[in-house]
């Protein structure tokens, strides 16, 4: 009797551990895993109507590279620290460190904290797998609004900077421009601008109609030169040797009215050197003038558009601000939910089985009261 009350409290005994130990489990399976999720859209600043939306600018995703890095940077992280200190965020479930700022940096290292670009869009995703979703959201959003204050300050220092610059640029050319224009307007009352422009109109003329003589007399020496190789190769006769000497006699005039056409022009050349020195220099502070203008107005037409861009909405914004879905569960845990069901099954059945066929003792107590009997016959 003894022995079956040691075997019933053993395997009693067994199943309480067993029943434990699966209700831990499925403690710690009833606590769900959750994935928090925020976004932050960032947009290239360029007109819609030039380009297909579905088209990504090739210098964008390294851009956005950029900011993932300052998203992790201490600058954002060491603001983030201060918002959820501001808020008083538990952080205990958070890996074992020193401070908060060490927490993030090895949750961001081991991926528990996981700030990346999404490709061929315009998002980047902070997200956070945990089963502190309340906890998790506080730290999404303070990282979020932490980047988006330092960016959109630093995007609209920038863009200040660059209109001081601009409108430095613009003040500058301006005052060269106006020097220029005063020192053309003194050059043009020292001198008769119209008289010096109608030289000049006549000594090209001249210039263009000794060239066009000169290129004639050069193609006409070429064909009597020509002839007279032609004339050479044939049988020499008194008829052929009169056509020589007059092709000879036709190419010596040619080559002297080539000659004084060359002296021509160079005169011509001289005389515009020596005729027109004011108007030359009139003529170099003009385009002068023309490249600075030109520039002017390239200058302007940016200071208009970097003030038409401050006018319509950062091109840094949240797209989403932290929510969290409830995940499936852990596959792990499943199978070690599966392999203590198994052990706990296979424990009852193995102590139900020691149990059930183990040989039982033989009953004494009848024998004990037949000997009993007998002794006390025999004492009657």
């Amino acid at each position: 009797m003894n022995r079956d009350l040691h075997h019933f409290h053993f395997i009693l005994a067994q199943l309480i551990v067993l029943i434990l130990a699966g209700a831990g489990i499925m403690f710690v399976l009833s606590r769900p895993q959750f994935e928090t999720e925020a976004a932050i859209r960032i947009q290239p600043r360029i007109v819609p109507i030039l380009f297909d939306r579905q088209t990504i600018p090739e210098h964008f995703e390294p851009y956005k590279n950029t900011q993932v890095a300052l998203i992790r940077s201490n600058r954002i992280l060491n603001r983030t620290v201060d918002e959820l200190t501001k808020q008083k965020v538990d952080l205990d479930w958070m890996p074992d460190a020193p401070d908060i700022l060490t927490q993030l940096k090895i949750a961001i290292r081991k991926n528990i904290l996981s700030i990346q670009s999404d490709p061929r869009s315009e998002l980047i995703r902070i997200r956070m797998q945990t089963r502190q979703p309340e906890q998790a959201q506080a730290i999404v959003n303070a990282m979020l609004h932490s980047y988006i204050t330092v960016a959109s300050t630093e995007d609209i220092a920038q863009e200040q900077q660059q209109l001081r610059i601009l409108e430095d640029r613009k003040k500058v050319l301006e005052a060269e421009m106006e020097q220029l224009h005063h020192t053309i307007q003194k050059l043009e009352a020292e001198y008769d601008i119209a008289e010096l422009h109608q030289q000049q109109e006549r000594i090209e003329e001249q210039i263009k109609a000794v060239h066009t003589a000169l290129m004639e007399q050069s193609m006409e020496r070429i064909r009597l030169e020509s002839r007279m190789v032609v004339e050479t190769t044939k049988p020499q006769t008194p008829d052929r040797q009169q056509a020589i000497a007059e092709l000879t006699d036709q190419i010596a005039q040619a080559r002297e009215e080539e000659k004084r056409l060359h002296l021509k022009m160079d005169e011509l050349d001289k005389a515009v050197i020596a005729e027109q020195p004011d108007y030359s220099e009139i003529k170099a502070l003009n385009e002068n003038l023309y490249r600075k203008q030109e520039l002017h107005e390239q200058i302007c037409r940016r200071i208009d558009q970097l003030t038409m861009e401050q006018q319509i909405p950062s091109r840094i914004s949240i797209a989403y601000e932290a929510s969290s879905i409830r995940l499936g569960p852990n596959r792990i845990f499943l199978v070690t939910v599966l392999a203590f069901a198994g052990l706990f099954s296979g424990a009852i059945l193995v102590s139900w089985l020691a149990f059930a066929i183990q040989p039982k003792e033989p009953m004494r107590k009848t024998g004990e009261n037949h000997e009993r009997g007998s002794t006390d016959d025999e004492t009657l």
